[in-house]
């Protein structure tokens, strides 16, 4: 019972690596992520006196000068970590501690969602259709994006994805998605995976 209580539990908490402390003498200051058991650190770009760190409250001691604003400084750090985690979740994507750490650190463009992406492009092409696109291929998009959305929620039991996952093996288990569930056996595939390919370039662009 407790083994599966740890592999739901999420933390962040801040340490001290007092095993590799920098020629100064101070040890670096880590913000630890733990989600379902797997562990991520970042740097926090700050260090401390090994004395000075009270390790039960995970921050700088009492009386240490700057010790308010830089224990300020470390709890917003922590805040970011539980805002991303709440985007992660609302988004309907798989908390990971990876994933975090890519939010934390900025990576946005690679934690946007395969549908996120999709609904975007399909409005710009609703809103061109009749000039640069034709109904049928507007059509076409719209449900491409259904068959995607579909996919998705039963593969991965997920609202949606970050579109990095979109690799060969992702491509060939939709392409049997397509055959075996929605009886595509030629024209929607091909369509459908140009669709991916566009995502792909929207999202790097």
């Amino acid at each position: 019972m407790a083994n599966s209580v740890e592999k739901n539990t999420f933390s962040v908490i801040l340490y001290i690596r007092r095993g590799k402390l920098l020629k100064n003498g101070e040890a670096p200051i880590f913000l630890r992520i733990t989600v379902k058991g797997e562990r991520i650190d970042i740097s926090t770009n700050q260090s401390v006196d090994p004395e000075q760190w009270n390790t039960d409250k995970g921050q700088i001691k009492g009386g240490v000068a700057d010790a308010a604003d830089r224990n300020n400084y470390l709890n917003n750090l922590k805040l970011k970590i539980q805002e991303h985690k709440r985007d992660i979740v609302d988004k309907g994507f798989e908390l990971t501690a990876l994933n975090l750490k890519d939010a934390y650190l900025g990576n946005v463009k690679e934690n946007r969602g395969i549908m996120e992406i999709f609904d975007e492009h399909n409005q710009k092409c609703e809103e061109l259709c009749g000039k640069d696109f034709a109904p049928g291929t507007v059509e076409r998009y719209i449900t491409c994006r259904k068959h995607i959305g579909q996919f998705i929620r039963q593969k991965y039991r997920q609202a949606d994805l970050p579109v990095k996952s979109i690799d060969h093996r992702f491509i060939k288990e939709f392409e049997h998605f397509l055959k075996t569930v929605r009886g595509c056996m030629e024209k929607p595939v091909p369509l459908t995976i140009y669709g991916q390919s566009k995502l792909t370039s929207t999202n790097q662009s």
